[in-house]
């Protein structure tokens, strides 16, 4: 899993909190430094990469819309059939920009069923799904879930197990996150 480029491309400001503007060249380079990352992880032999686009949730200008098109359409390709591309959104529906996602070829989108899923559904039924795409969805409550983890954890005042001490200490983990958990 990836933070996607559009977050970062977007929000930047300069010193004087003043949005960016993004010239050709620099949404290139951007996109290329994802291609790359993209074919590397095809030749490691993952199956699949996710990319995180929360931003997508939030109120958007067309500049916005058109600077997203533009980086994926330059990343997409980079699959050449050896990796499939996940887009994953939380926290929101994608409705107004579902659409545009959709027409872009992801292997994968993932939507929100918790916050906006009524919104999403309504895009899905609307657009439909593009062919060769699956739809993931986002239907754990990620802060709750989070929460149930972090109570599994052992506490730093109780003693490790013997299979905790045989593996050099207490060294558990929170899983990675998944397309299905999202925040509701």
């Amino acid at each position: 899993m990836l933070t996607g480029p559009t977050p970062s491309s977007s929000s930047a400001r300069n010193a004087q909190a003043e949005e960016l503007t993004y010239d050709k060249g620099l949404v290139n380079a951007v996109a290329a430094v994802y291609a790359e990352v993209i074919k590397r992880f095809a030749a490691l032999g993952a199956q699949w990469l996710q990319l995180d686009e929360p931003y997508l949730v939030l109120d958007k200008e067309d500049g916005d819309v058109s600077l997203f098109k533009s980086l994926y359409a330059k990343i997409l390709p980079a699959r050449e059939d050896k990796i499939k591309v996940l887009l994953n959104t939380y926290f929101g529906h994608i409705a107004d920009v579902y659409e545009t996602v959709n027409l872009l070829g992801f292997d994968g989108i993932g939507l929100d069923l918790n916050e906006g899923k009524d919104e999403n559904l309504a895009a899905v039924e609307k657009y439909g799904v593009a062919e060769n795409t699956t739809l993931f969805a986002g239907v754990v409550n990620r802060p709750q879930h989070l929460a149930q983890q972090l109570r599994r954890q052992p506490r730093p005042d109780r003693r490790a197990s013997p299979e905790d001490r045989q593996r050099g200490g207490i060294h558990r983990q929170l899983p990675a996150a998944r397309a299905v958990q999202h925040r509701g």
